[in-house]
């Protein structure tokens, strides 16, 4: 790849009224991949459920994606996240999927977080990708930082993990550990309601903002306690980190001077709906399905619309159902880090007020 010497230039993104209840949901369209995936998909899915012996009718063939289903309700136990790393490994090339250490630290920060009572759940769409060396040899959290903190202190690239963006905690330092500024934003706003955002509070997540590490720790901590304590609950839909850290490289057209980034190599962009869908149907609706069956959950809203196509609102709706009673599937909003002309701050108005 090359880096551009001149300004780059960036194709303005269309335009959506995120604020309208059917601003994205009219636009989505179906979730595609290629025929042959499509084929295989359902006998993937039954023969890794048996390798841990799980008793589950036979996945039948699908004309879409949006047909593919698991049709009964399982545990999401360990050995259903096994299993599920094991259908995804089957399209997903080797060297691009995360390891099954990195899986399971990434669900050991998740369930921590999870509130006593969930009443939301923030359906987001991945972690970044952490190498097992990382986990398995990599940094913890010190001790002698938050003591009153009883949950996991391993790194993973997630929001959920303290050390994510805290690089001066970690020894040796990571390369490219620079945490998730958009989604702290984004949760304080779920905390603490749309006057954080509009405050200079917000500066106390963020490396610029607040330079004493020991205090933006805690300032993290307390926002994460607090959500958990307002029945707030972050979620992944992908069971893996799909985000590699990889070199941006960028074009040139033939025609003129404009200059673009280059798409992102691994993983495969087009195997993204599938394993946003297999990691749903294998393993993530049925942790959303049990939040619902304990009969607190009031909604779900899906972070970006790339959940919102793969998933569809109708299979989001058919796991937040028990009986009668139904959570309601929010308005999508955009992801944090999406191009929103005018800003992102009235998307999280809108959020806040849910």
């Amino acid at each position: 790849g090359w880096l551009p010497m001149s300004r780059l230039q960036q194709k303005r993104p269309k335009q959506v009224d995120y604020l309208k209840d059917d601003g994205i949901i009219q636009q989505l369209g179906n979730a595609s991949c290629s025929r042959d995936l499509k084929s295989r998909l359902p006998k993937i899915i039954t023969n890794s459920m048996t390798i841990k012996g799980f008793k589950v009718p036979i996945v039948q063939p699908i004309r879409m994606l949006s047909d593919l289903n698991v049709p009964v309700y399982l545990e999401p136990s360990r050995d259903l996240l096994h299993v599920t790393r094991l259908a995804i490994g089957k399209f997903i090339p080797s060297n691009d999927l995360e390891c099954l250490e990195s899986m399971l630290r990434a669900r050991e920060h998740v369930m921590h977080w999870k509130p006593p009572t969930v009443k939301v759940i923030l359906l987001a769409e991945s972690h970044a990708h952490t190498s097992r060396d990382l986990v398995v040899d990599g940094p913890s959290l010190p001790s002698e930082y938050l003591p009153e903190y009883t949950g996991p202190r391993g790194f993973i690239a997630h929001v959920n993990c303290l050390l994510y963006g805290e690089n001066d905690l970690t020894s040796p330092r990571i390369a490219n550990n620079t945490g998730s500024a958009q989604f702290w934003q984004l949760l304080g706003v779920c905390a603490y309601g749309y006057d954080y955002y509009a405050s200079d509070r917000k500066k106390e997540l963020t490396h610029t903002g607040n330079k004493n590490q020991e205090d933006r720790l805690k300032c993290k901590y307390n926002l994460l306690v607090h959500l958990r304590s307002l029945g707030i609950w972050l979620l992944d839909t992908n069971v893996f980190g799909w985000y590699i850290t990889q070199q941006q490289e960028f074009v040139r057209k033939s025609c003129g001077v404009e200059v673009t980034r280059k798409a992102k190599q691994r993983p495969p962009t087009n195997l993204k709906n599938a394993s946003l869908t297999v990691s749903w149907e294998m393993y993530t609706k049925h942790v959303v399905h049990k939040a619902a069956v304990d009969g607190h959950l009031k909604a779900i809203i899906p972070i970006g619309k790339e959940v919102a196509k793969a998933i569809t609102i109708s299979r989001m709706k058919e796991a937040v159902t028990v009986g009668n009673n139904s959570a309601v599937v929010e308005r999508i909003p955009p992801a944090p880090n999406a191009w929103i002309e005018g800003g992102y701050g009235p998307i999280l108005e809108k959020i806040s007020s849910v």
